[in-house]
């Protein structure tokens, strides 16, 4: 969408998964890429290490953030584990975020501007690293070296 009919991310505070604290989701300064994930739900596990990887290769250019979604908080945190998450990860049990963003079902990936507003809101088939750059290329004109 255009610059000028993008939404701004709402104005939620979710904890960190691992209760180092709270973050304010219109704080967030992009780019980033904000992964709604749940460790109950299959296309999840299987994109979350693509999302590792990308996470790896922007440090310093986009951010990558995990939000446990509508889950178990241990359960969320061994997944984090088993999959050697490093990017951060917050938190909402009762799929705030998801419910602001018209219900849509996991997973789902938002694409936020410079501006902290979202300029992409992807809810199709699982994401690989490729996908992952291409749409980060096409919502917030940023290019990610190899």
């Amino acid at each position: 969408p255009a610059p000028s009919t993008r939404r701004p991310l709402p104005d939620l505070e979710l904890p960190c998964l691992d209760g180092s604290g709270t973050v304010e989701l219109s704080w967030i300064d992009g780019p980033a890429v904000i992964n709604l994930w749940a460790s109950w739900c299959a296309p999840c596990l299987e994109e979350l290490p693509a999302f590792q990887r990308y996470a790896d290769r922007a440090a310093g250019r986009v951010t990558v953030i995990g939000i446990d979604t509508g889950d178990i908080r241990d359960s969320g945190r061994e997944t984090v584990d088993k999959l050697g998450l490093t990017f951060p990860n917050l938190y909402d049990s009762q799929s705030q975020l998801r419910d602001a963003l018209d219900g849509k079902p996991l997973p789902m990936t938002l694409f936020v501007d410079a501006d902290g507003r979202i300029a992409h809101l992807y809810n199709g088939k699982v994401l690989d690293e490729a996908a992952l750059d291409e749409l980060v290329q096409r919502h917030l004109g940023v290019v990610v070296p190899e």
